[in-house]
């Protein structure tokens, strides 16, 4: 009976060994089956082809209008003041003032007292030169250097040179018949002699015109002043005058005063010639290459 017990003993430790390889077995059999269906999976995976994906439409572009940037107010530009048409200056800068004989503009400077004298700002130098010896000359200079003040003239773009030009009127002497000295005709306008004014045909031409006469359906040129001087125009005389010299000036000029010898003066503006018409623009030309 003894014996048995050890056997029975040691069978039972056998036994109680045997579970433990089983367990592990059975453990060890749901391993290898899910690593079977994994395999299989991924086998089947790469023999399926994927279903073509659809085309893909992009949406309509979309204009987006950003609305303008509000910018600041542009800052008004400010001109330039102009420069001073007039500048105060001195006597010492005057060119020439130092050479000059005054005495010869006194006759000119009292005569515009005359006219001048009246308004109150030339009342006190127009008096004290009524009371100044004109043919001083240190007295004359003094009576302007004490009494004015010399200004620079200059442009409107600041410029200090430039060209001035005066008007001159020459002063004849005439009668209204012919006879003694007064042989020198000065005609009016002919009752033929006809103005086109350029501007109704040619704007551009506006400050422009022509004279002459119509002679057919044409408009010609008008005499020469030698052609009306060898034949006249009979009726049209103004005045005659005692020298020529003065009378070819007059024209040059295109008007000029007349004294008759009754002592009446009187404004003369006699017709204008091609000859007057050249000459004028010559001694214009003349005066301004010489300056």
């Amino acid at each position: 009976m003894n014996t048995s017990r050890p056997s029975a003993a040691a069978a039972s430790t056998i036994n109680s060994h045997i579970p433990i390889p089983m367990s592990y077995t059975r453990r060890s059999l749901p391993v290898s089956a899910g690593l079977g269906t994994i395999a299989c999976a991924a086998v089947l995976a790469a023999c399926t082809t994927p279903a073509p994906r659809p085309p893909l439409v992009m949406p309509p572009p979309v204009l987006v209008v950003s609305p303008p940037l509000a910018l600041p107010p542009a800052e008004p530009e400010v001109a330039p003041a102009p420069a001073p048409l007039l500048t105060p200056s001195t006597f010492a800068a005057l060119p020439g003032w130092q050479g000059d004989d005054l005495r010869e503009a006194w006759p000119a400077f009292m005569a515009s007292c005359g006219a001048l004298g009246k308004k109150p700002q030339w009342a006190a130098p127009c008096a004290t030169a009524r009371a100044l010896d004109g043919a001083n000359g240190a007295g004359v200079r003094e009576f302007f250097e004490s009494n004015f003040v010399p200004h620079q003239v200059r442009a409107a773009g600041g410029a200090d040179t430039g060209l001035i030009t005066g008007y001159y009127e020459p002063l004849l002497r005439g009668a209204r018949k012919r006879g003694g000295a007064f042989q020198t005709p000065l005609y009016g306008v002919p009752d033929d002699m006809v103005t086109v004014e350029l501007a109704g045909v040619y704007p551009a031409l506006k400050t422009m015109r022509l004279r002459g006469r119509v002679v057919g359906k044409k408009v010609v040129p008008y005499d020469t002043r030698a052609e009306i001087a060898a034949s006249g125009i009979a009726g049209k005389e103004l005045l005659w005058v005692d020298d020529a010299v003065e009378a070819f000036f007059l024209e040059v000029q295109g008007s000029a005063g007349s004294r008759s010898t009754a002592g009446a003066k009187r404004c003369a503006s006699p017709m204008p010639t091609r000859t007057a018409i050249r000459t004028r623009r010559s001694a214009a030309g003349w005066w301004s290459r010489a300056k």
